[in-house]
């Protein structure tokens, strides 16, 4: 298998696991970005929206977590964005620079907060460690900013070996008529039918 084979299967396998959590963080949005709408939510169904909300943070941080893993642990081999990083690349791209960019993330305060909930609260079931939350005090804008250093790190090898623009990650599509921001058009629309 040549080189360009190897980084096709790594990138493509990659780019499905960001796409479809771009979606879910999408939809969270959609849902939770502002106050008006969580207050409608917890209007609604608190219960079903709460579970949600805390599934797609949890989900968020397992996945960041994941792709700024080691490529190796021990003698296994991960697939995270340091897999693109492999030598074997040098001949598509400049391995050194995405290592740089994904070294810095890696070390950055965000990430390092955001492991740590992580492995002292999503990863352990003993209440003195686990806590309460989810995510700590950890910000929305922290978590969509690690999301979009996945996507920046992904879109630099893109260009680089497919030839091809960036990809949009951060405005991924979704049906309208099916979204979050449709369900909150409708919930406010009941809300209204109600209220007269």
């Amino acid at each position: 298998m040549s080189s360009r084979d190897d980084f096709n299967e790594i990138y493509d396998a990659l780019d499905k696991d960001t796409k479809v959590m771009f979606f879910i963080w999408t939809l969270y949005m959609q849902l939770f970005g502002n106050q008006e709408n969580a207050d409608l939510l917890n209007e609604t169904a608190r219960d079903v929206f709460v579970i949600f909300e805390k599934l797609a943070e949890r989900e968020a941080i397992h996945f960041i977590c994941k792709m700024f893993e080691s490529a190796e642990t021990g003698k296994n081999k991960n697939l995270t964005l340091f897999s693109l990083a492999d030598e074997k690349f040098g001949d598509l791209y400049d391995v050194q620079i995405l290592l740089e960019c994904l070294t810095k993330v890696q070390k950055s305060e965000r990430f390092l907060e955001l492991k740590k909930i992580r492995n002292t609260i999503l990863a352990h079931s003993d209440i003195q460690r686990r806590g309460f939350g989810t995510r700590g005090n950890f910000q929305y804008e922290s978590i969509f900013s690690l999301l979009e250093a996945v996507a920046q790190s992904l879109n630099y090898t893109r260009r680089q070996v497919l030839g091809k623009p960036n990809f949009p990650y951060e405005n991924m599509p979704t049906k309208p008529s099916s979204d979050g921001s449709a369900l909150i058009n409708k919930l406010k629309r009941l809300r209204k039918i109600d209220d007269d």
